[in-house]
């Protein structure tokens, strides 16, 4: 998604991994190098990579295209921006100084009358989450920050998303996004007021069935890319200001 927006070669990327180092790296991103690999290589390494992936000290690393674009990917998971503003992934766009901060929820095949399809059961984490988002979100309406200028026009202001994904394995050389939905903080509060959001065996769903209205990956990346969507100079100060005091203090100070 990183690489997508930043208007990266994918495949490029992606197909970079040098799977001779296995044994020695932590992470997928210490796999990196130019030479492409063989695809039965890349299959038969796949579960020992990826369980590295979330091992240790969070890891980071560079995607560059060599000339003026680069991104730069930190994992977050299980880490204390998670617990504290409830976000898997943060994207910074450097060009409008502004954060994409996203949440990651896997869909599980369901049949519901219509046939099967894709859909995720609400839980109390994902309330937690919402949670903890709403009470950031609040916190940045209540900056104060220089008059607006051109570069902070957003569609919508608020930089929390929810991305519900299908939850199929890929092969260790796809180059496409997760398929899934992906709907703002406001949109989905919304949504689960509704009628249309209550499940055919109870609870609270949430899926391609009942909730036609979201981002596919085409739409969510193009609006990225461009600054429409993500927190304008009030949310970058804030965020900013979080990750500040991760650095200085930890989980407490944040």
């Amino acid at each position: 998604l990183s690489l997508e927006m930043a208007g990266l070669d994918r495949k490029t990327a992606l197909r970079s991994l040098d799977v001779g180092v296995t044994d020695k790296a932590r992470s997928i991103l210490d796999l990196l190098d130019h030479d492409p690999l063989h695809e039965q290589d890349a299959i038969r390494h796949d579960e020992r990579v990826f369980q590295g992936l979330l091992k240790g000290q969070m890891r980071h690393g560079v995607f560059t295209d060599g000339k003026d674009r680069a991104v730069r990917i930190h994992v977050y998971d299980k880490k204390p921006l998670e617990s504290v503003l409830g976000i898997d992934l943060l994207v910074f766009q450097e060009a409008y100084q502004s954060f994409l901060l996203l949440q990651y929820k896997m869909m599980k095949p369901s049949h519901e009358k219509n046939g099967k399809t894709w859909s995720y059961l609400v839980d109390s984490q994902l309330r937690k989450q919402m949670e903890l988002m709403d009470r950031a979100q609040a916190r940045i309406y209540e900056e104060e920050v220089p008059e607006k200028v051109m570069w902070d026009w957003r569609l919508n202001g608020c930089p929390f998303y929810f991305k519900f994904c299908e939850a199929t394995r890929s092969t260790a050389r796809a180059d496409g996004l997760v398929r899934g939905l992906t709907i703002g903080l406001e949109h989905l509060t919304h949504f689960l007021s509704l009628d249309e959001s209550r499940g055919e065996q109870g609870g609270r769903r949430v899926g391609y069935t009942n909730c036609p209205r979201y981002l596919n990956n085409t739409q969510f990346v193009e609006l990225a890319r461009d600054g429409w969507i993500g927190c304008d100079r009030s949310g970058y100060e804030f965020v900013k200001g979080i990750l500040e005091a991760g650095e200085a203090g930890g989980r407490l100070a944040m």
